[in-house]
């Protein structure tokens, strides 16, 4: 983790334990409260931990991304378009249904600036892939060396290409 992802993990982390401190202090009686908002609390810890992106790796034919329970699959024969995209570009990217420094930056994203929705992979912020498959699904992933990533992806979608073709 960078250093944004440790400062926004740390930002929750005593958020949550302010809450969970203000339940207790604050509730007239009934610990009920206090106990189902640390046990709804637990719970999204837990979901983030296991949606946390571990690797990513690449063969001929699929692109991989293991997160601890979850694996995406995407294969190269389905890819539209793959661009390099700034982390500005990022700037207007609100999480839906994820984490926004947590660990990482995972999970459902909605852009502000041009209403579009993706599905984020990033372990740290930075080195950003744009993918845009025939469903029109759209991921975007981070990857150290993402103009060599890109390559090796067009490389082997224009082989794909060739093959089915023959």
């Amino acid at each position: 983790m960078n250093k944004r992802s440790r400062r926004q993990t740390a930002m929750w982390i005593i958020t949550f334990a302010l809450l969970i401190a203000g339940l207790y202090i604050f509730n007239d009686g009934s610990f009920y409260v206090s106990v189902w908002f640390m046990s709804l609390a637990i719970c999204l810890f837990v979901l983030f931990v296991m949606s946390i992106p571990k690797s990513l790796r690449v063969n001929e034919q699929y692109i991989d991304i293991h997160c601890v329970v979850e694996l995406t699959r995407i294969p190269i024969s389905n890819i539209v378009e793959i661009r390099p995209i700034e982390n500005k570009q990022l700037r207007w990217a609100l999480p839906l249904a994820g984490s926004f420094g947590f660990g990482g930056y995972f999970g459902y994203y909605f852009n502000l600036r041009n209403g579009s929705m993706f599905k984020m992979y990033a372990r740290q912020w930075g080195d950003f892939v744009m993918i845009t498959d025939v469903y029109e699904d759209v991921y975007v992933i981070n990857c150290k060396g993402s103009d060599n990533f890109i390559d090796f992806i067009k490389l082997m979608s224009s082989i794909n290409q060739n093959q089915v073709s023959e």
